[in-house]
C-alpha cells in the first residue's frame, strides 16, 4: 500500500444500495492505505439509517475507512480537497513515516494495552495487567471465554463477564458509559 489517497463519494443511497457501497468501501480500503468514504445525508433519519447499515456490515473494521458525513455535494468536494491537501503536505514534509512509527510504538506499548483494557466498564489497570499476564494479547483476550478468564486470572465472574460482553455483545460495547460511572 502506497501513499495514495482514495475517495468514495456516496451521494444517493437506500437500503438496496448501501450494502454495495459498503462492500466497495471495504475493497478500496484493502487497496489504498488512505481511503475516505464521504457520504451525503439530508436528515438525521438518513444518517441514522446509514450508521445502522454501517455497524451491521461485516466488510471492514470500525473506522477503516473513515466515513465522513456531509450535507451536500459541494461540501463533499471541499472535504475531499482538504484531505488531499493535508496528505500532500504530510508527504512533502516526510511526516507520514514518522507518524506511522509513533502509532506502531504506541500500539506496542504496555501503557496503551492497560489503557485500552481498563476502559472496559468495571476494570482497573490492575485487572488489565492480570489479563495480560494470564491470557495474553488483546486478540487472545478477545478469543477467550469467560471460563478461560476465570481459570487463568484472579478476576471476578462479573469482571470476566464484562470482558466477554465487551468483545462479543454489540449492545454492550456500543453503549457509551458515562464518565461518572466508570470504574
Amino acid at each position: 500500500m502506497g501513499l495514495s489517497v482514495a475517495f468514495l463519494l456516496i451521494t444517493e443511497w437506500n437500503e438496496d444500495t448501501i450494502t454495495a457501497a459498503l462492500d466497495r468501501a471495504g475493497k478500496i480500503r484493502r487497496t489504498f492505505r488512505n481511503c475516505y468514504a464521504i457520504y451525503s445525508v439530508s436528515s438525521n433519519e438518513a444518517n441514522e439509517s446509514f450508521l445502522d447499515a454501517y455497524f451491521r456490515s461485516k466488510t471492514f473494521e470500525i473506522a477503516m475507512p473513515p466515513f465522513i458525513p456531509v450535507n451536500d455535494g459541494q461540501m463533499a468536494l471541499e472535504r475531499m480537497l482538504n484531505l488531499a491537501d493535508v496528505h500532500a503536505e504530510c508527504k512533502r514534509q516526510g511526516t507520514v513515516s514518522q507518524v506511522d512509527n509513533e502509532r506502531e510504538d504506541l500500539v506496542c506499548s504496555n501503557d496503551a494495552f492497560v489503557v485500552a483494557i481498563s476502559s472496559i466498564h468495571g476494570l482497573t489497570p490492575h485487572d488489565a495487567n492480570t489479563l495480560q499476564q494470564g491470557i495474553g494479547s488483546i486478540e487472545e483476550i478477545m478469543a477467550a471465554s469467560k471460563e478461560d478468564i476465570l481459570d487463568n486470572t484472579d478476576l471476578s465472574a462479573e469482571k470476566a463477564d464484562a470482558v466477554v460482553k465487551f468483545f462479543h455483545d454489540p449492545p454492550f460495547y456500543m453503549n457509551p458509559v458515562p464518565p461518572s460511572t466508570r470504574n
